[in-house]
């Protein structure tokens, strides 16, 4: 996909939504809604 983006965590994985859920459960209203991310930490 050229178009496509991503974002993982400084310090993260693959799958880091398993390594860190909490963080990724703030991060997908945020890229869905308006493109944000939170900061990692």
């Amino acid at each position: 996909m050229p178009t496509a983006d991503r974002w993982i965590p400084p310090g993260m994985h693959h799958v880091w939504s398993i390594e860190d859920a909490e963080l990724f459960t703030l991060m997908v209203p945020g890229w869905v809604d308006d493109g944000t991310v939170p900061a990692a930490g």
